[in-house]
Parts: structure tokens; sequence; C-alpha cells
């Protein structure tokens, strides 16, 4: 009985165990912008949320939400409506990596706004 015991307390304590890991995944917050003379791109992280804006001479052509994960240097999006070009164009896995000060996704660098 005593066995038994303790082997249900042990499964529970890894279960909990991997559960906090889980829940630790990597998140992002803030604004990362990359463009040049106003015609690029920002992303805007919130939680698991995050929102990209396409910029044209300083205005906001496009808008998409959705949600990322990031897991061993690769980053994740998936926009909601996945049948426009445009969702189609920023989901998917890109190379990830990350400073204080900026991110990179893919070969672009976005730099972390105030």
């Amino acid at each position: 009985m005593k066995r038994s015991i303790r082997t249900i307390a042990a499964v529970l304590l890894a279960v909990i165990v991997l559960a906090a890991f889980s829940s630790c995944a990597e998140t992002l917050s803030g604004t990362y912008k990359a463009d040049t003379l106003g015609t690029g791109a920002s992303y805007t992280f919130d939680g698991k949320k995050v929102r990209v804006d396409v910029l044209v001479l300083g205005a906001v052509v496009t808008s998409l939400e959705g949600t990322y994960e990031i897991d061993d240097g690769k980053i994740t999006f998936t926009f909601g409506d996945t049948e426009s070009e445009e969702a189609k164009q920023y989901s998917g896995t890109f190379d990830f990596a990350e400073t204080e000060t900026s991110v990179k996704i893919g070969m672009i660098e976005y730099r972390k706004e105030a």
C-alpha cells in the first residue's frame, strides 16, 4: 500500500513539474519595428498574441492579428484568416533570435520601441 501511494505521489509530482515548465513558454512584450523611410513592418506582442502592421511611407496599409509560439530558435505565427494573401505571407515558421533591444525574425532585425 505504501509503495502504491509513493508511486502515485511521484507521478503527480512529475505531472506538476511538466505543467509548470510548459506554462513558462517564452513570450514577448512590446512593439518591434523595422522600416526604411517609413516603409516596413512592426510586430506588437502581448502575451501569446501578436499584431503585425505593414507600413508604407509611414501609413499602416495592412494589420493582422494572430498568435505566436517560440521554440528552439524558431518563431511560428498563425494569423486568423489563412485564406487571405496577407495572412499567408506572414504566417509560418521563421528563424528567431532575441536581444535586449531587438528581435530577429527571419533575416530582418526589428528594434524594440520605447
